[in-house]
């Protein structure tokens, strides 16, 4: 209410009545005139000058009835004093009514208002809110700067694969957060001038280090007058395209690298590569021009909003689509409802594999996204979704593993390949060395029968026996090295000696007795073991008992040098197999030469103190087995040997008996 201001004329008749109303004027009860003063009610007036006329009782009396008259007079007065301050009141009464009035009427208004500007609020924060979801629930980076390339605004996207929370990326330049600052300024300095940025290839730098290649477009904001203020932009991260193209150039290389080895296959390998690249650049160029489904549905799963790429994935217009349910345009209308189930539970869903039916009845792979939207106050008002068509992905594995099989294959035809050259170079090998054993062998039988017929002839006392006796065993060694050459041409003819079942242990048994004078001269400790449950084997016992011959023979040559003279042999059963492992505790065999260790005519020893061919004809009789030798062995430690042997019937076994 308005408060009324008050007089100081008008204060001062308030007061004057009240002591009007308050004055009272005692009449005498009593007077002693004789003592010469008046007694008032109780009260003692003893010491109390009177005035002349007082003491005179008519006198006092007309004095006292002036006196009332007075009082009378002033009071009538202030009444109406009094009647004319109601009279102010009530009309400043009437002035603060019409004002009160007029304040309601305001304060209605202002509510009517505020209740609009609400409404307003509200509306405002739910296009906020869902802007907001929209942005935040997109897999690709979303971005705005300012006219000069500040950034203003980001959402959770960019945060994931950034690493930087939303308020280290605000206010900073864009330029700054990818490794070639100068190119991403020049991509801000063309939006400018052409208003728009498509497949900008650009590479981002995390919060952590790590590099992020993107595909980066953009397009500029302006204000009604058509003025640039700022950019819209966005940036998918293409690490995995990136990636596959890496795969695809490696299997290409790969080809190419096969292609030189085995000239043969030149033109299939040729027509491969093409294809490869052909198919590389169509992929490339589809996802290139390719964007992702965008949709919204209420709870229930009814289609609300589309974007241009569901019309044209999916072959139906805008109008064919709305008020629909979504599952509806799927191969497994139960899984897709699922899906949606799953979104409203756990809020989110990611990379959920789904199949669109289209228009004309094709079918598309795609990878489902999708999250929730909420009013303001928190409430699933429907669901945000997204799908990207893998049709090419999938197809680009499938050929990328076709590619794999094919260069496997071609890989294993190298390899047939070689060891077809690898066959034929020791069928010719085999071939010479018979020939030049067989024009040696006889020759050396004679010399060796003359030098035995001059030993029976000549006394042990004469010079010229320990000359003989160096010369029959010079000739010896030749005989044997042409044995050699014999065994390692033609191994054992066809016919001479057939598959017997016999036990590896005890032809190893019968090697180490023939061995055993060199073993104790060398002071070298042999020990073996044969596992419980190894059983015999088909094999040519001569061709077997020659391959642990030779190992066990050229493992004492390997530790007559060391500090530590041993020898192992273990025996056991693998599978269809029984392993042989000879390890010894000699110097071991460099890299370089354990490549070429089971190469006929290759020795490390001196000249003419091995021939070269006890490895090599090891390999060739295990191979003849059906079996397989390896050698493992470094410099400084010990060297294993070990042959695998079926313990069934070899191949060649079987084609004899056939």
């Amino acid at each position: 209410m308005k408060k009324v201001k008050t007089s100081g004329n008008l204060k001062a008749r308030v007061v004057t009545i009240r002591e009007v109303m308050d004055r009272q004027i005692p009449a005498p009860t009593s007077a002693n005139i004789s003592h010469g003063h008046l007694v008032y009610g109780m009260r003692d007036v003893n010491h109390i000058e009177w005035e002349p006329w007082e003491q005179d009782v008519d006198a006092y009396l007309r004095v006292l009835g002036k006196r009332r008259l007075d009082r009378a007079n002033r009071y009538y007065n202030a009444m109406n004093d009094v009647q004319k301050l109601l009279r102010e009141v009530s009309r400043r009464s009437e002035e603060l009514q019409v004002a009160y009035e007029e304040m309601q009427s305001i304060n209605e208004e202002m509510q009517s208002t505020n209740e609009e500007l609400q409404a307003t609020t509200d509306e405002l924060e739910r296009s906020n809110a869902y802007r907001q979801t929209l942005t935040d629930s997109m897999t690709d980076i979303l971005l705005t700067t300012d006219q000069s390339g500040v950034i203003t605004d980001v959402n959770k996207a960019t945060e994931l694969i950034s690493g930087y929370q939303k308020d280290e990326l605000t206010g900073q330049p864009l330029h700054q957060f990818f490794v070639e600052q100068d190119r991403a300024q020049a991509g801000i300095e063309q939006l400018r001038t052409e208003g728009m940025l498509s497949n900008y290839d650009l590479t981002v730098v995390t919060k952590a280090g790590r590099e992020v290649p993107v595909s980066f477009n953009a397009t500029a904001l302006r204000d009604p007058d058509g003025l640039i203020t700022g950019l819209l932009g966005s940036a998918r991260d293409v690490t995995e395209i990136k990636k596959a193209q890496e795969a695809l150039q490696v299997a290409y290389e790969e080809m190419q690298s096969t292609n030189e080895e085995m000239q043969s296959t030149n033109e299939e390998l040729q027509a491969t590569t093409d294809e490869l690249e052909r198919s590389s650049a169509y992929r490339q160029t589809l996802m290139d021009s390719m964007l992702d489904v965008l949709m919204t549905t209420d709870t229930e799963g009814i289609l609300t909003e589309i974007n241009r790429a569901t019309e044209r994935i999916s072959g139906y217009p805008a109008d064919e689509l709305l008020g629909k349910p979504f599952s509806m345009f799927f191969t497994e209308s139960d899984r897709a409802q699922a899906g949606i189930e799953q979104v409203i539970q756990e809020g989110t869903v990611s990379d959920y594999e789904l199949t669109v039916v289209t228009k004309d009845g094709q079918q598309v792979p795609v990878s489902y996204n999708a999250t929730v939207l909420r009013d303001p106050e928190g409430r699933i008002t429907g669901l945000l979704g997204s799908a990207r068509d893998v049709s090419e992905q999938k197809r680009a594995e499938q050929e990328l593993q076709k590619l794999v099989d094919e260069l496997k294959e071609s890989q294993a035809k190298v390899v047939q390949a070689s060891k077809l050259v690898q066959a034929g170079k020791m069928a010719a090998m085999g071939t010479m060395t018979a020939g030049v054993a067989h024009e040696l062998n006889n020759p050396l039988m004679g010399i060796l029968n003359f030098i035995q017929y001059c030993l029976k002839h000549t006394s042990d006392d004469d010079k010229r026996y320990t000359v003989l006796q160096d010369a029959d065993r010079e000739a010896k060694r030749c005989a044997e090295i042409v044995q050699n050459l014999l065994t390692f041409s033609h191994m054992e003819k066809e016919g001479e000696e057939t598959y017997h079942k016999e036990s590896c242990a005890a032809i190893l048994d019968r090697v180490l007795k023939l061995l055993s004078y060199r073993i104790e001269r060398k002071k070298v400790t042999v020990t073996q073991h044969t596992a419980k449950g190894t059983p015999d084997i088909w094999m040519r016992v001569n061709n077997i008992q020659q391959v642990l011959f030779n190992l066990i023979n050229n493992a004492l040559d390997a530790v007559k040098e060391s500090e530590k003279k041993e020898i192992h042999v273990d025996m056991h059963r693998e599978g269809k197999f029984v392993l042989v492992t000879i390890a010894d505790s000699g110097c071991g065999i460099p890299p370089e030469n354990l490549r070429k260790i089971f190469d006929p005519f290759f020795t490390t020893k001196p000249v003419g103190q091995a021939t070269g061919l006890g490895l090599s004809i090891c390999h060739s009789l295990i191979e003849a087995h059906g079996g397989e030798i390896t050698c493992e062995s470094e410099p400084g430690a010990e060297t294993k040997f070990k042959f695998l042997l079926p313990i069934g019937k070899a191949k060649e076994e079987k084609k004899q008996n056939d």
